[in-house]
């Protein structure tokens, strides 16, 4: 009687009683049950992202079915979720290592990237949420993978022999040089450029173009050279040539 009167006095002085709270207080919810119901309703305002990937979904959107299939409000973001029996395959829905999404698992698949990387490698899916999902299928797919990496070590082990096993080129004399490849006018050019920058302040670098056989010396610019800078720079494509085998072209540019 008193709580009628309460309520009467309210609406006497323009005041409408707050009935979710007089509801409250007949069914006892508790201070978590009224924060957890707040914060459902308040994800439920928020517009729905576009989808950006294929099975990978916002937590607060599972968190929204979570609370559909149970018909319970809820704040929690559980590791895993097993969705309900199908006639196809069982799925679980696994959350991402921020905690900001959850991705969609299966005996077979995984929506992460992990799992599509691994997948292209191996032709063997691997990752952390199917490990946590369906462990034994995850145990099946290690074993391949390790076994596959085993397999491709000794291959790996032979072309680094190989490629060690190669014949360094060796610079000794001029004459040693007949059609020279590119590697080898890159020795050559890296031979002048040691020899020069030791003996002329005027040098910068040596420029070599292997396809067509010539090297272009690099020195300081300046508006105007010295009668002495010209000088040092007629002796700097001497030395070159000196180095340099017949059909090999020397010159030199401040440009």
């Amino acid at each position: 009687m008193e709580s009628n009167r309460t309520t009467q006095k309210k609406w006497r002085a323009g005041r409408a009683p707050n009935f979710d709270e007089l509801l409250a207080k007949v069914r006892g919810e508790t201070k978590a049950e009224t924060a957890a119901k707040e914060e459902a309703e308040r994800l439920k305002k928020l517009p729905l992202p576009e989808p950006k990937t294929e099975g990978k979904y916002e937590a607060r959107i599972v968190q929204a079915l979570v609370e559909i299939m149970t018909g319970k409000p809820t704040i929690a973001k559980p590791t895993q979720i097993q969705m309900p029996e199908t006639l196809y395959e069982p799925i679980t829905l696994v959350l991402s290592s921020t905690g900001q999404f959850y991705y969609r698992v299966t005996p077979d698949s995984c929506s992460c990237d992990g799992w599509y990387y691994s997948k292209q490698r191996y032709n063997v899916g691997r990752c952390r949420h199917h490990t946590l999902a369906f462990s034994e299928q995850a145990v099946q797919n290690n074993k391949i993978i390790e076994g596959l990496k085993a397999a491709a070590k000794p291959r790996a082990l032979e072309q680094v022999q190989a490629k060690a096993s190669k014949p360094k080129i060796v610079v000794r004399n001029a004459e040693d040089f007949h059609d020279l490849s590119k590697a080898q006018m890159k020795e050559l050019g890296a031979r002048i450029e040691s020899k020069l920058k030791k003996e002329y302040a005027l040098f910068d670098y040596a420029l070599v173009r292997a396809d067509n056989q010539s090297i272009t010396l690099k020195y300081v610019y300046k508006e105007e050279h010295s009668q002495a800078e010209e000088t040092q720079v007629q002796a700097m494509i001497k030395a070159a040539k000196a180095l340099t085998p017949e059909g090999v072209s020397v010159c030199a540019s401040c440009m």
